[in-house]
């Protein structure tokens, strides 16, 4: 608060990760008619869907095609470039082949031909891969994709070496650029089911 005094900014608490005082707030303070906009590439699929029914309640617009800090943001730093690295046995016991048999099945039996991964930690915990991009969180900045048969894992050029690059081919996961992974989803086949978990995935990669 002290830090904020006279800059125009108003500290408002939220009492939790699970908390929605910021959609009370918006619905309560934002006049019917006006427009709310949220960049949907950073804004979560449950999270959209919940500020989506509140506002729509109170005749507000949710408007989610926008990124309007890139437009002003010039010297924004690009994704980070640390390496990935394998975590192997005895601390990661179970072989990522054996992680993925096991997702399989479960996308089987919900009759899901495909499922995507955003979250970092699922994505490091299921492949057994470690990196750097966050400080004091051993993960990495990635998307995957897995099939019945394959798995793609969406990463930045240059963070997986070709040795790591052919063990990973050896358990079925393919490389490519973390930039392609919106129009892989774009690409699949119409009859394509696939499974995400809403809590996990933004509104702009579902749209």
């Amino acid at each position: 608060e002290g830090q904020l005094a006279g800059t125009g900014i108003e500290l408002m608490k939220i009492g939790g990760a699970g908390s929605s005082a910021h959609v009370d707030w918006l619905a309560e303070h934002v006049a019917s008619g006006a427009q709310v906009t949220v960049d949907g590439a950073v804004l979560g699929l449950a999270s959209a869907r919940a500020l989506q029914a509140v506002l729509s309640e109170r005749g507000i617009e949710l408007r989610t095609d926008l990124d309007v800090l890139n437009d002003v943001w010039d010297d924004r730093a690009a994704l980070p470039a640390q390496p990935v690295y394998e975590h192997l046995a005895p601390f990661a016991p179970t072989p990522r082949a054996d992680k993925l048999a096991a997702v399989r099945q479960q996308m089987k039996q919900l009759g899901a031909t495909h499922h995507w991964i955003s979250t970092l930690d699922d994505i490091a915990w299921l492949t057994n891969l470690r990196g750097g991009d966050v400080n004091y969180n051993p993960v990495f900045i990635s998307h995957l994709l897995l099939d019945a048969k394959n798995a793609t894992l969406f990463v930045a050029e240059g963070k997986v070496n070709e040795k790591l690059a052919s063990r990973l081919a050896a358990d079925g996961i393919t490389l490519a650029r973390y930039d392609d992974a919106v129009a892989t989803l774009q690409a699949l086949p119409p009859n394509a089911k696939l499974l995400v978990d809403p809590r996990r995935i933004t509104l702009g990669l579902q749209q």
